[in-house]
């Protein structure tokens, strides 16, 4: 059944991207944007997979941040328009979403038994209808937000980046 973990893993690795795609300002055409969003994101996946592979689980796990978190970062930088505290704040913020809703399956799934079927099920629904939820109601107000805003957002992304540190190391 480690097979269904894998996928959901997969599953949700893509819709952190798709996450933060859809409150973010892009620097190139969405083309672009899209395409080396993905084949970036698909590279440190298969790159992280590799190191599963050689190192045991729980070191991997250690590691993502500087594997993962670290270089995402960066070529989300590269391609954002705004490099400035609105792209640590929306990237703290996705991410921390993301994560939320990965210990919210995790937890499902440890009530159920721990057999990935209901994590599997859950970030199957679950991802899909988070974004459904920010796109209706939370995208159009926060980019015009991030747009009209143009000071204040270190404030914004110091605080969500001490909450993510917290969570994440």
């Amino acid at each position: 059944m480690t097979v269904l973990r894998d996928i959901s893993f997969l599953w949700s690795m893509m819709h952190i991207v798709l996450l933060f795609l859809m409150f973010f300002e892009p620097r190139f055409a969405w083309r672009i944007t899209v395409t080396v969003s993905f084949l970036g994101m698909g590279l440190m996946l298969c790159l992280n997979a590799l190191a599963v592979l050689w190192l045991e689980s729980g070191s991997v796990m250690s590691v993502a941040f500087f594997t993962c978190t670290l270089p995402s970062l960066l070529m989300f930088f590269l391609l954002s328009r705004y490099r400035d505290g609105r792209l640590f704040f929306l990237f703290c913020l996705t991410d921390t979403t993301c994560f939320w809703l990965l210990q919210l399956s995790n937890f499902l799934d440890r009530l159920a038994g721990g057999g990935y079927v209901v994590l599997f099920f859950s970030r199957l629904l679950l991802f899909p209808a988070v974004e459904l939820l920010l796109w209706r109601y939370l995208r159009r107000p926060y980019r015009e937000l991030q747009g009209k805003l143009n000071r204040g957002w270190w404030l914004f992304a110091a605080v969500g980046a001490v909450y993510y540190l917290l969570i994440m190391c």
